[in-house]
């Protein structure tokens, strides 16, 4: 079920940020995403945000601003579940 972002949503969200480039950006020393940890967390919800809940867990997350996807992001668990597209048809 893909629904609108909520404050309570925040940790989750960024705990699959931080999982998500770490995984795809392994040329890119970690220590890159952890330093922009905090600054992501307090501009991420100044984005349109949109939360796919599988079984009550979030498995996913779309930004969006105005028509541009700025950043999609599936935990690693759900990827290749059709998650991302689903986010995308959303």
């Amino acid at each position: 079920m893909i629904r609108k972002y909520q404050k309570s949503d925040l940790d989750a969200l960024m705990q699959i940020w931080l999982k998500g480039n770490l995984d795809a950006h392994d040329f890119i020393d970690p220590s890159y995403w952890h330093d922009n940890y905090e600054l992501v967390k307090k501009e991420l919800p100044n984005v349109q945000l949109y939360v796919d809940e599988e079984e009550g867990e979030i498995a996913g997350f779309v930004g969006m601003q105005g028509n541009y996807i700025a950043g999609i992001f599936v935990k690693r668990d759900y990827r290749g579940r059709g998650i991302g597209g689903k986010l995308i048809d959303f």
